[in-house]
């Protein structure tokens, strides 16, 4: 992300927004689904009654972002939000494990100032989008919180997370929420079809895979699921290639699982194999769900719910507390085997 300074000696790592560009260029600022979060915010900006602070959740690879900056758009009344002196985004730097207090203490410091265009619009307003919301430091969402309880007139901050459950009960009470679901198949297919332009047909292997969300497209580097743009087009087809193999391989291991009569010995396996790389793992979730899915066809519905349940909890641990991987499966799948068999 690039970098301002405010002077000589101090960096602000945050910046007017430089992927609205972009995104123009592969989407056409085209939304795919959320119609009705869409046309609610659209009819709010048309009231003139957007909430200070909004927070938009749900998975990766939804579109949150994408529709941020259509809400932005619409409140500044701008199609092109590159280098404009109104609109800010905060995100995680690469390699930082939180976002700092000093980014947002500076971001509060420009969304204090008179909108650009004040003097000639008396709606003018500016705009910020906190991206990775539930990354803040303590310190940077103490700071926040003082801003989003004494709002200015002219201000509209935007939250995004995949994991608002992480964010304080204060923040989330601040803001209006906006759950972002995953995407139906139509919207899914159409995105990918504007992600993957020389993709004749989407298998049907990959769209399994993908279960409403293009969040796995970015292993291997292939989306940005920041500005929904392709990241190395020249080895598209090979990247779908390697990843459909991968899906195979894996759904094949879970598949053996599931006929082994969740033996301990299969559990034990199933953990290893999954938990030798983040990748593989990201890849297993989906085909997990799928795979109990297909068993509540053939099982008590209530054992299925809640080894789902357990399913989800085992995730939020692994990924959201790098708790051990193959120590948190293996207790995954023993349950499962006390609850299905």
């Amino acid at each position: 992300m690039a970098q301002r300074k405010s002077n000589a000696n101090e960096a602000v790592f945050f910046t007017p927004d430089d992927s609205g560009a972009t995104l123009a260029r592969t989407a056409g600022h085209k939304i795919f689904g959320h119609r009705e979060t869409v046309l609610q915010l659209e009819k709010q900006v048309a009231e003139q009654r957007t909430p200070h602070a909004l927070l938009f959740s749900g998975p990766l690879g939804v579109g949150k972002r994408a529709v941020a900056q259509h809400l932005a758009r619409k409140l500044l009344r701008a199609e092109n939000l590159e280098h404009h002196p109104d609109f800010f985004v905060v995100s995680l730097e690469e390699g930082k494990k939180d976002i700092p207090a000093e980014t947002i203490r500076a971001l509060i410091s420009e969304l204090q100032l008179k909108p650009f265009h004040a003097a000639n619009n008396p709606a003018a307003c500016r705009v910020a989008i906190i991206d990775q919301a539930q990354r803040m430091s303590n310190a940077a969402i103490s700071a926040l919180l003082k801003t989003l309880e004494e709002p200015t007139a002219h201000t509209h901050i935007i939250l995004i997370s995949d994991s608002a459950h992480r964010l304080i009960e204060t923040i989330i009470s601040r803001c209006q929420l906006f759950h972002f679901g995953l995407l139906a198949k139509a919207d899914l297919e159409n995105l990918l079809k504007s992600l993957l332009p020389e993709e004749k047909q989407i298998s049907k292997a990959l769209l399994q895979l993908l279960e409403g969300s293009v969040a796995p497209l970015n292993l291997g580097g292939l989306v940005n699921l920041r500005s929904l743009q392709l990241e190395n087009p020249k080895n598209i087809s090979k990247h779908l290639i390697d990843l459909e193999a991968a899906v195979s391989d894996i759904a094949l291991q879970i598949d053996q699982f599931f006929k082994a009569n969740f033996s301990p010995t299969s559990c034990l396996r199933i953990s290893t194999y999954l938990a030798q790389s983040k990748e593989r793992l990201t890849l297993a979730w989906p085909l997990l769900r799928a795979k109990l899915r297909e068993q509540f066809l053939s099982h008590d519905a209530r054992p299925i719910s809640e080894v789902s349940y357990q399913l989800v909890q085992t995730q939020q641990l692994i990924e959201d507390r790098n708790a051990q991987a193959e120590l948190q499966l293996n207790e995954f799948f023993l349950n499962t085997r006390t609850l299905l068999n």
